[in-house]
């Protein structure tokens, strides 16, 4: 669940001091979701407990780092990759294939710059996910990045008339 939806506030932790000494800390390499992949890396050692109530109050605004897009899912690839490389038989125990893990993430920045019209970025972002690990959606979006302009903005057009006729007439 946790490497879908990081649930834990680093500003809520309260974690042994000797536990967060032996996992050696964040991971440097990282820039978004350091702390994911620490709670991840102790949750795999040790029990880890969630109090079901407030303990933080969270103020966002425009220059929180989660509102950088581009970067955010950049970040989530790396840190895909880098779960990987300490998880991969952990994750068969969880569920989930660590290769896909990675390909989602990669498919996920790849949707983005293709919602960006920038299709040469979306391409190549498909290609390193259907490399990873080939989903239906990777190829889809790959073959539709490669169509020219106008198609996909019919296309865009007519799911966004379709999608309003949906919402009309429930």
């Amino acid at each position: 669940m946790m490497l879908k939806i990081n649930f834990i506030n680093t500003s809520a932790v309260l974690a042994r001091r000797d536990v967060l000494l032996a996992m050696k800390g964040f991971d440097t390499r990282l820039r978004f979701g350091e702390d994911l992949e620490l709670w991840l890396r102790i949750a795999a050692r040790h029990g880890v407990a969630c109090i079901p109530s407030v303990q933080e109050i969270r103020v966002e605004h425009a220059h929180n780092v989660t509102k950088s897009i581009e970067p955010m899912l950049f970040g989530y690839v790396r840190l895909a990759e880098v779960i990987r490389e300490w998880a991969s038989e952990q994750m068969l125990n969880w569920g989930l294939n660590a290769n896909r893990y990675v390909a989602e993430s990669l498919s996920d920045l790849g949707y983005w710059y293709f919602s960006q019209n920038q299709m040469k970025e979306a391409r190549h972002m498909f290609i390193r996910s259907l490399r990873e690990h080939p989903t239906l959606r990777a190829f889809l979006y790959f073959a539709a990045s490669t169509m020219p302009p106008f198609l996909i903005s019919i296309i865009r057009n007519s799911k966004s008339i379709k999608n309003k006729t949906l919402y009309i007439n429930k």
